[in-house]
């Protein structure tokens, strides 16, 4: 039962992760149109919301005990790094590509994260 269940929840991860992609990607088409581009935005930001909820789910499953609070803390400060660090890769890559390159990061970052 708990294989199952660990293969719905990487599953779910992946879905999130696809939709990002494929969200990254559409965005520039969609700044054209408000009408295009709040739906895309709303339901784009919904799925991949739940990235930390559920890479800390995964964690819990995988550390018990004295092992948890020290996982949990790792997995805290890498997301942080992520945080400090990723809006300057997307400026960079604004200034590298124009406006298209903050979405075009975006797209690489979670084509990488479905490749883990």
């Amino acid at each position: 039962m708990q294989l199952a269940q660990q293969r719905h929840e990487w599953a779910g991860e992946a879905g999130e992760h696809g939709v990002g992609v494929v969200g990254a990607t559409a965005l520039p088409a969609a700044t054209g149109s408000l009408a295009a581009l709040f739906p895309l935005i709303f339901i784009w930001g919904g799925v991949i919301v739940g990235i930390y909820t559920v890479g800390l789910t995964l964690l819990a499953d995988r550390f018990a005990g004295p092992a948890l609070p020290s996982a949990n803390t790792g997995y805290v400060i890498f997301y942080n790094v992520g945080a400090l660090i990723g809006p300057s890769l997307g400026g960079v890559a604004m200034d590298l590509v124009g406006p298209h390159g903050l979405p075009a990061s975006l797209a690489v970052i979670f084509a990488l994260y479905l490749g883990l």
